[in-house]
């Protein structure tokens, strides 16, 4: 959790010191989300999977 803290807080800095346009920040915040929830049902489904074997 902390590293996707971390990796949210230096995409909205570089938004905002102008370094990426806006637009490229908010797109790389929706895929980081994207990456965090993907991740969360791999590892439910994996548990899931273990447990029924």
């Amino acid at each position: 959790m902390f590293s996707f803290t971390v990796l949210g807080l230096l995409i909205v800095y570089l938004g905002r010191t102008d370094v990426i346009t806006v637009s490229a920040a908010i797109l790389m915040l929706v895929a980081l989300v994207g990456i965090y929830f993907g991740f969360g049902i791999l590892i439910a489904a994996h548990l899931l999977v273990k447990k029924l074997e």
